[in-house]
């Protein structure tokens, strides 16, 4: 008795293998929609169909009436309608509460969140372009400067600054310490350290003066055995030995 034809076998395709055209075609037939369209035949093609006349056509564009006085700010307004800002100010104010459910405690930044409102949204949209320019031009080098560069002059002035104002605001006690603290940077620098005693491993060394309650009077850069901030080439000894002289000057 010969064996009766079963149902047809649907051909398992591999992703990594190159489909042939007679594959590619089994696909889009078995993907296919089985049932006709009924809008099929609503085309210009069909006797029956009518298209609106010339008068009835709307004129595309904007159905806000906009002129030439009209200002970028005016276009930006019809899309982030005071619908839109509740929008985001409902979102934002929802989501920081399951944040703060997975924060750390009251030590998360995130636990003190104060619900935004649409006029800090407003703000916050507002202001970014302006923010990421100012933080692309904001540096402290002096470029007219005759004397040659220094490995960390983007920030020296800055260092500089914060050292000569608190010897103006703050008078030392008697009982101070020098601390060297290591701030976390994974980035590229020539200068960057690796101390693996640290709780941060990798980052930027600082020679600080301080109280004995921890406020930092002073601080220099370390910037190699070779930093003349610490008095030229010096072994890490007598490196320790030379932030010691320059920090209490």
């Amino acid at each position: 008795m010969a064996d009766e034809p079963g149902p047809s076998k649907k051909v398992r395709y591999d992703p990594k293998k190159l489909l042939t055209d007679e594959e590619l075609l089994n696909i889009f037939e078995e993907g296919s929609d089985s049932q006709e369209d009924p809008y099929a035949n609503d085309s210009e093609d069909d006797p029956d169909y009518t298209s609106p006349s010339d008068s009835e056509e709307k004129q595309s564009g904007l159905l806000i009436d906009m002129n030439n006085s009209t200002k970028h700010i005016d276009y930006f307004n019809l899309l982030t309608t005071d619908e839109f800002f509740d929008m985001l100010c409902t979102r934002a104010n929802k989501h920081a509460i399951n944040l703060i459910a997975l924060s750390d405690g009251e030590e998360s930044r995130i636990a003190r969140w104060i619900d935004v409102t649409p006029t800090e949204m407003r703000k916050f949209l507002g202001f970014r372009n302006r923010f990421l320019i100012i933080l692309r031009a904001l540096q402290f080098e002096d470029t007219d400067s005759q004397e040659p560069p220094t490995q960390y002059g983007k920030i020296k002035p800055l260092v500089d600054f914060f050292s000569d104002k608190m010897k103006e605001i703050y008078y030392p006690s008697r009982e101070l310490s020098i601390d060297e603290s290591m701030v976390l940077w994974r980035g590229r620098l020539k200068f960057h350290q690796y101390v693996k005693g640290k709780r941060h491993k990798f980052g930027i060394k600082l020679y600080q003066l301080c109280e004995p309650n921890g406020t930092v009077l002073k601080l220099i850069v370390y910037t190699g055995s070779a930093n003349p901030e610490i008095s030229g080439n010096w072994t890490y000894r007598k490196g320790r030995i030379g932030s010691y002289e320059r920090l209490s000057k």
